[in-house]
């Protein structure tokens, strides 16, 4: 069985920057937080063993997840590396999807 598809909430959409003390109202809706999100047991086109893993906020209304990963560094920064932090939003909704026993999310 899988988990509940969770729609995309990025907060690298043009002028959506969420950060905890800017947005309290989405930090406030938090459902789950310190998720930790893991896809153990990969294997490369070249035979080697890897597992990914990350750590997100979930936030879980009227039978939808959105997953969150709030980042604290300089704007500035975040801003230059948008595609990077989208694609890492990206892999931890991969996890999510996963059947149940595939991928691995504890809270923390």
């Amino acid at each position: 069985m899988a988990h509940a598809q969770p729609h995309r909430v990025s907060w690298s959409r043009p002028g959506e920057y969420i950060y905890a003390r800017k947005q309290r109202s989405i930090a406030e809706r938090f459902t789950e937080t310190e998720v930790r999100l893991t896809l153990p047991h990969l294997e490369s086109p070249k035979r080697k063993l890897y597992s990914i893993e990350g750590v997100a906020d979930v936030v879980r209304d009227k039978g939808t997840v959105g997953i969150y990963d709030i980042k604290t560094h300089d704007a500035d920064f975040i801003r230059a590396n948008k595609n990077l932090y989208s694609q890492e939003l990206d892999v931890y909704s991969h996890i999510w999807s996963q059947p149940v026993g595939a991928a691995l999310i504890t809270g923390r």
